[in-house]
């Protein structure tokens, strides 16, 4: 058997390959990839503010499974996250974190990010 294949013969022989993005939206799902705004460090709340308002509550408006990677991101400050996060929990309410998850965190990101969740949860939408 002959181990070749040329390219034009793995085209025909599947389904084209559909963007991610394309294969996200049909799944109902939003990936949201940190590093790519932040850097190392999270820190510029007006850049969780663009993400928030971007990508955040229009994937939970829309009632999709959101996933916040904080892969490549070292630390993450209190600020940072709760720009991102807090007035979404807020103003739709805790149910909201049943439809994010959060990955590759480190344990100093996860801390940080628990607390701004749990802060968010027990404060009123205006303070």
């Amino acid at each position: 058997m002959d181990a070749h294949i040329t390219r034009q013969e793995f085209k025909e022989s599947g389904e084209p390959a559909k963007p991610f993005k394309q294969y996200l939206d049909e799944q109902g799902l939003e990936f949201l990839r940190l590093h790519r705004h932040t850097g190392e460090f999270a820190e510029n709340k007006d850049v969780a503010e663009q993400l928030r308002e971007g990508t955040v509550r229009p994937a939970i408006k829309a009632g999709k499974q959101l996933t916040i990677d904080f892969a490549g991101v070292g630390m993450a400050t209190q600020g940072f996250v709760h720009a991102l996060i807090a007035d979404v929990i807020r103003s739709e309410g805790a149910g909201v974190l049943d439809h994010v998850t959060f990955t590759n965190c480190l344990p100093v990101v996860q801390s940080v990010v628990e607390l701004v969740a749990d802060y968010a949860q027990n404060t009123p939408a205006n303070d």
